[in-house]
């Protein structure tokens, strides 16, 4: 995925093609339905052809560790909604869920195959309220082609046309993290195994949509599901969002379905801090600030 490691106070100053960490706001026409879905039909060239992965058939949950350092005052946020803050890709056998350094391991380069040990984690860290979330925490998310930025604009630059999805992870259920007496920082993960089978190798990116509250929402397909975020159908691709949906590295959506012709992200500044090789994608001078950087799969 394009790198999300940064703070959600950066997120909210980038627009940016991303993998995980972007705080976007929701559209106008979701925010003035008071509570109801926004059912939109949307045409998603390519979006049809693209392999599904069934959530229900993946491991996913949460990992409750310390607060994770340098991730802010839970207090500041004890008032505030639920919101996706951050995210990444992680090797599962880095990870065993203990003390938070081993959660927020991140990994960009994969060998294949990518199963048992060997299989990519998706995390999400969350930052959830006092009064915990208001239903489940439901995730879909889409997986597309990286491609390098090219040109040096100053303070952004353009990516037309938008990437064709190379596979959609559909209904992941992740669950209710549970309150607390005070606001805190989870980490929502999803595990797929040998995910090289339905995108091959090479350079990927990734973004996904959050739903906090799907116990509210209906299904849709019959499959005793509530359905949340996009849901592929014969007119083209629907997109249900509400305001409890959180679009991680979304406000490009409509970038990624065709119905934008550009997305303008931040140039490297600079060339510090330095690229490190074994981060797929990354370039000199990508902050947290800058277009995040992709997973790889050799």
């Amino acid at each position: 995925m394009l790198r999300n490691r940064r703070s959600s106070a950066a997120a909210a100053a980038v627009v940016a093609l991303a993998a995980l960490a972007l705080v976007s706001a929701l559209p106008e026409a979701a925010r003035a339905q008071a509570g109801a879905p926004v059912l939109e039909t949307k045409a998603w060239p390519g979006f049809p052809s693209a392999p599904r992965i069934d959530g229900a058939a993946l491991r996913s949950g949460f990992v409750h560790p310390r607060l994770e350092p340098g991730s802010g005052s839970p207090d500041l946020a004890r008032t505030s909604p639920m919101v996706a803050i951050d995210a990444y890709t992680a090797l599962l056998s880095e990870i065993d869920g203990g003390p938070p350094e081993t959660i927020v391991n991140e990994s960009y380069v994969f060998t294949p195959p990518t199963a048992g040990l060997n299989r990519i984690r998706f995390v999400i860290p969350i930052k959830v309220p006092a009064g915990g979330l208001p239903g489940e925490m439901w995730v879909d998310a889409v997986v597309i082609p990286c491609r390098p930025r090219t040109g040096a604009l100053l303070g952004g630059e353009d990516l037309p046309p938008a990437p064709s999805p190379r596979v959609f992870i559909d209904d992941v259920r992740i669950g209710d993290p549970g309150t607390a007496s005070t606001a805190y920082t989870t980490f929502a993960f999803f595990d797929v195994e040998n995910l090289e089978s339905a995108i091959g190798s090479g350079d990927f990116d990734w973004f996904c949509i959050v739903e906090f509250n799907s116990t509210s929402l209906s299904d849709l397909d019959g499959d005793l599901r509530p359905d949340i975020g996009i849901e592929a159908n014969q007119g083209g691709v629907l997109l249900r969002l509400t305001p409890t949906i959180d679009e991680v590295g979304a406000s490009v959506i409509e970038f990624f379905a065709g119905n934008v012709n550009r997305v303008n992200v931040y140039e490297p500044a600079g060339v510090q801090p330095p690229a490190r090789p074994g981060f797929g994608g990354q370039r000199a001078g990508e902050t947290g600030v800058t277009r995040p950087w992709c997973f790889r799969i050799n």
